[in-house]
């Protein structure tokens, strides 16, 4: 019987996380699906510095402990399980500093967190041990059709040619494309988070007196802190929806549930209490490191509001409207950085052709393929329920499965839920409480 054939659209740690416990389980033995790993840059770009997210001089926003095999405690693959655990620590953090002569100096100096250039050297350190596994397609993803029972991706390379490949389950493991408000008017001083960062050196240069940060996420925060340093002379105002920048909670217990939410019983909570948790700890929510930067940064202020638009006046003026309590405002700024978070379903729809389209629609039952109905119908292998062959669409996993599935805070499960939909004696029968589809 021929090997079915999983393709993984980006180069990020949840791709590196699923080859890497692909490769493992392949060498215990395990009949594995053939891994095409898509990625129209390079591996771990989104950390990397031209990637527009960051300027690679940024601190991690989670432990690096919650690397690519975290958390170590697979019970999905009977007797084998602690050779995989165990096998699974070639590809850890701290083998990755042991293997480039720095895990002593990271210890010595209290464990802190990388940078983002440091945890890009670390992705690619893990690509380099899955190469020979792996068929990587340096292309970006032109299109997504369904056909033959398969998903066919067309990818087009830098020289313009493209190339088919045939798939029987994709992992869309991306942010997508930031999410912008329509009718963004261009001007020198209104910045995306994007272009802000791939050209944050000259973007500071242009920045004026009084400028107005449009988001209350982990990309805002790293943003203000940039603008924050700028000094006295620049008024930064944070625009928030709620009047206030909180915290990401990281007690034990919310810790926890990103880790394990079978444990947790996350599938047991409403789906109030799990919005209330998600929107608490990780959504519009800034991070204990980036807390105690902007706690100190006197020029940073926070406005409540629901930003609306963005023009510009005879004086070239950028003025800002808001909402807040049914009151509509208007303020006056020099600079504007627009930097709302992303949009992955949409993103990603972009990339299906009609015939993908209509084969998802039909599955699921519905005339309208938003992200609000995809996430809805997410199962317990991350992949939206009833589709064949198999989505996998993890970003939008965290309301039914779990909360650490969109972001890097359980890796290694992930993995986990993926594969088992591929190898056959992967399955949830071991589990403590199936997450069953709600």
């Amino acid at each position: 019987m021929q090997n079915k054939t999983l393709g993984l659209i980006g180069g990020g740690p949840k791709s590196l996380a699923i080859a890497a416990k692909n490769k493992v389980l392949r060498q215990l033995g395990f009949d594995v699906p053939n891994i095409i790993l898509f990625e129209k840059e390079y591996i771990g770009f989104n950390w990397a510095p031209r990637s527009g997210l960051t300027s690679g001089d940024l601190p991690l926003g989670t432990s690096p402990l919650k690397d690519i095999g975290f958390p170590y405690y697979s019970f999905h693959w009977g007797e084998k399980n602690p050779q995989i655990n165990t096998a699974m620590l070639e590809y850890s953090w701290q083998n990755f500093l042991i293997e480039t002569y720095q895990y002593s100096d990271w210890v010595d100096r209290g464990q802190p967190s990388p940078l983002h250039n440091e945890w890009f050297a670390y992705l690619n350190w893990v690509f380099d041990k899955l190469q020979t596994s792996v068929d990587f397609v340096n292309g970006e993803v032109a299109q997504i059709s369904y056909e033959n029972e398969q998903w066919k991706i067309t990818a087009k390379f830098k020289d313009n040619s493209s190339q088919e490949y045939c798939c029987d389950g994709i992992v869309a493991t991306g942010p997508g494309n930031l999410s912008l408000p329509q009718g963004l008017p261009e001007h020198p001083r209104i910045f995306t988070a994007t272009n802000f960062w791939q050209n944050y050196i000259e973007a500071k240069r242009k920045v004026k007196r009084r400028v107005a940060l449009i988001g209350t996420g982990e990309n805002a925060a790293t943003i203000a802190i940039e603008l924050g340093k700028l000094g006295s002379e620049t008024t930064v105002e944070i625009i928030s929806p709620n009047s206030m920048s909180y915290s990401r909670g990281e007690s034990y217990l919310e810790n926890h549930v990103y880790t394990d939410p079978i444990q947790m019983n996350w599938h047991k909570l409403t789906y109030k209490d799990k919005k209330d948790f998600i929107n608490r700890t990780d959504r519009g929510v800034f991070s204990l490191n980036a807390k105690e930067e902007l706690n100190v940064m006197k020029n940073i202020k926070l406005i409540p509001g629901f930003f609306q638009s963005v023009a510009v006046d005879n004086l070239d003026q950028l003025v800002v409207e808001l909402i807040y309590n049914d009151i509509c405002e208007t303020r006056i700024y020099d600079t504007v950085v627009i930097a709302m978070g992303f949009a992955p379903w949409k993103t990603f729809m972009k990339l299906l052709n009609e015939s993908a389209q209509q084969h998802i629609a039909k599955a699921i039952d519905t005339d309208v393929l938003n992200a609000a109905n995809i996430e809805a119908h997410i199962n317990e292998f991350l992949a939206v329920d009833k589709v064949k062959p198999y989505l996998h669409f993890p970003m939008l996993a965290g309301i039914n499965q779990g909360p650490g599935f969109p972001n890097l805070s359980s890796l290694g499960r992930l993995s986990d839920h993926v594969l088992t939909r591929y190898i056959p004696v992967g399955n949830f029968a071991d589990l403590p409480e199936k997450l069953y589809l709600k």
